[in-house]
């Protein structure tokens, strides 16, 4: 089963190309390089969901770069950062909101019977089991914590 994800991608990189927009081929080219290094590591063609956690750790660094430059006063760093995370966005599906991610969590806690926080990874476990959209971990770590406490 290849992946729609990475030939709409390709698709756009044949689009840039042609259209010269060297800023936005070079992002594209960065994702097409990390999905590459995915198929390489599993060794076998990348589904959609392959692709979609590609761009979620990319958009993470990306964000994490941005921060970093950003308090470094680095700030034309920063911007190319952020365009190329702009980039890496037009390709992630739309992640769950806050809202959705609290009642995923409250239902795996009471399906499960879950009550303190010592089974926090439980909670992770299921949560990463879901895969209707994508969810911000980092968000679902926070909710889980206030939850169970």
């Amino acid at each position: 089963m290849s992946s729609d994800l990475k030939a709409q991608i390709t698709d756009a990189m044949k689009s840039a190309m042609k259209s010269g927009d060297k800023n936005t081929l070079g992002a594209i080219r960065l994702i097409l390089s990390a999905i590459k290094d995915k198929e390489i590591e599993t060794r076998e063609n990348v589904t959609d969901k392959d692709v979609t956690d590609v761009l979620q750790k990319m958009a993470k660094k990306y964000q994490d770069s941005i921060s970093q430059y950003s308090n470094a006063g680095r700030d034309d760093l920063a911007s190319k950062e952020e365009f190329e995370l702009s980039v890496v966005k037009n390709y992630l599906p739309e992640s769950m909101s806050e809202q959705e991610t609290t009642e995923l969590i409250q239902k795996i806690i009471d399906d499960n019977n879950i009550s303190g926080m010592n089974q926090m990874g439980m909670v992770m476990k299921e949560l990463k089991a879901f895969s209707d959209k994508p969810i911000d971990m980092g968000l679902a770590s926070q909710i889980t914590k206030k939850l169970l406490s």
